[in-house]
């Protein structure tokens, strides 16, 4: 498996998670799949020293996180589709209005950017016209920090060859790709999971909130809340359906961390506040 050996090797040398992100010419996801796999043995038959084992688990899990929050507000995204018969540009539009009117200069995407040659447009039916699309319509601001999950229809660029989130990361301003399906950042010492469509949990991360694209359906649940889509395709599973996206603002009382959600539905032309919720985590 590329660089796990090598990971391995600079581990038992007591080499620190940046030290050997800056040797291996890895980005922060990319290193944090590979302590992932180690960690959790996947597909991975190696006994560690104990020593050395306590060490790979506290650089695990000290950068885990992609992005630590205090007293922030967000919004969040997912499955925007470009490249689609689904794909909806003007909603992006709104968004980005959105974005400006209410002074927010963080963005979270969970997840499912491009197609990835599933229902694809006529002009969009390659890998590269795709990349070439998501290029010229994703949002790039010098004001809004991005971070940007990959989902099942991203991975497709990737086993054609594509890495869609370093392509991003060249080509726009203020933009971290943070993984595959899963990835994690704090609020304050809480672990938030964001995930699409997660079926590989790293067991020795434990986090405290899910936040989960993929479904495209906008839900709040016991510890979770579900992103609704920022396209025009809906599961056909679900009766209603109404594309959207969420803020999230987080705060801090005593020792009690306050995750407070609001849900936007979203039309051609406008953009409507749906319903609320406020998390408690102790």
């Amino acid at each position: 498996m590329e660089n796990v050996e090598e990971v391995l090797r600079l581990i038992q040398d007591y080499k620190k998670f940046d030290e050997i992100k800056e040797e291996l010419n890895l980005s922060k996801y990319e290193l944090n799949s590979i302590f992932y796999k180690i960690v959790n043995r996947r597909r991975i038959k190696v006994a560690l020293p104990w020593d050395v084992e306590l060490f790979l688990r506290s650089e695990h899990i000290k950068n885990v996180s992609f992005v630590d929050l205090k007293k922030s507000k967000v919004i969040i995204i997912s499955d925007t589709h470009f490249g689609s018969m689904k794909e909806n540009i003007a909603y992006l539009e709104l968004v980005n209005d959105f974005i400006k009117r209410e002074k927010i200069n963080l963005l979270f995407h969970a997840g499912d950017i491009g197609d990835g040659i599933y229902s694809p447009k006529k002009e969009y039916n390659t890998r590269s016209s795709q990349i070439d699309h998501i290029l010229d319509v994703y949002p790039s601001d010098d004001n809004l920090e991005q971070y940007v999950l990959a989902g099942n229809h991203d991975q497709k660029y990737r086993e054609g060859g594509v890495r869609i989130l370093k392509i991003l990361e060249q080509e726009k301003k203020n933009l971290t790709g943070v993984g595959y399906f899963q990835s994690y950042f704090k609020v304050y010492d809480k672990i938030i999971s964001l995930e699409h469509d997660c079926h590989k949990w790293d067991n020795f991360v434990q986090a405290d909130f899910c936040i989960r694209g993929h479904s495209h359906q906008a839900q709040f649940l016991k510890n979770r809340v579900k992103v609704p889509a920022l396209c025009d395709e809906h599961p056909d599973i679900i009766d209603y359906y109404d594309p959207g996206f969420m803020t999230l603002e987080t705060s801090k009382h005593g020792n009690s961390v306050q995750l407070f959600f609001e849900h936007y539905t979203i039309s051609d032309d406008s953009i409507e506040k749906k319903e609320e919720k406020r998390y408690i985590l102790r």
